[in-house]
């Protein structure tokens, strides 16, 4: 007879078998026929399947929590308090910046580095929306484009963004095409500002994990549990 522990881990293992499969059909009828089944119905099928409740390999099984929101508002609060006294302003106000898009909108963090200038879009909606050029597609299919409305005071955080940091990195600053995340590095031949990378950035949200959420520190703190957070 199997013991309790082999038999938890073939639950677990049938479980994550049998939302794959739901999830691949959902992918389907989205990519085929969600246009024909919303002239017919009036329904907009969607993915019930989240990514988070999609796990495989080492996650299969394990309980992933995000931190509180005590422990994020904490985090964010003391982070954004400490910016005005940072040894280098800019690098602190836009790490702070990228990682308050994890949590307020759920973005990548490669979603979030290759945002320009002209992908948000206050004309849009009640709050204004960013646009994602390059978002995760599915099975290889390439990039895939979205909308995110700037919920959860995005909308405040991208104008104070704009309106008080952005111009002091360069004067790309009203350049559509400019990163809207940029690196201290200018390129003179293009004109506008290097793109940050993803280690900088993840480097950033370390370093004020540290300092502010101890608890979290080590690693636990990512983006993509920001992300799962949102």
């Amino acid at each position: 007879f199997p013991t309790r522990r082999s038999s938890d881990l073939h639950a677990v293992s049938t479980r994550a078998g049998k939302a794959g499969a739901l999830a691949l059909f959902y992918e389907f009828v989205v990519a085929r026929y969600q246009g024909q089944i919303h002239r017919m119905t009036g329904v907009v099928v969607e993915q019930p399947i989240d990514e988070f409740n999609r796990q495989s390999g080492a996650s299969l099984g394990k309980v992933r929590v995000p931190p509180s929101d005590a422990e994020v508002d904490g985090l964010f609060a003391s982070w954004r308090g400490s910016i005005p006294e940072a040894r280098k302003y800019l690098p602190a106000a836009r790490d702070y910046f990228a990682a308050a898009l994890w949590r307020r909108l759920g973005l990548r963090i490669t979603e979030t580095v290759m945002l320009d200038i002209r992908d948000w879009r206050p004309d849009l909606g009640g709050f204004g929306k960013l646009h994602v050029r390059f978002g995760k597609g599915s099975r290889g299919r390439g990039s895939k484009q979205r909308l995110v409305p700037a919920i959860n005071g995005a909308d405040k955080l991208i104008d104070w963004w704009l309106g008080d940091v952005r111009h002091r990195f360069g004067p790309d600053w009203d350049d559509p095409d400019a990163p809207m995340i940029p690196s201290e590095r200018f390129d003179h031949e293009l004109g506008r500002s290097w793109r940050a990378s993803d280690d900088v950035l993840r480097r950033g949200l370390a370093r004020a994990t540290e300092r502010f959420l101890p608890a979290w520190a080590g690693g636990r703190m990512t983006p993509h549990v920001l992300r799962h957070y949102c």
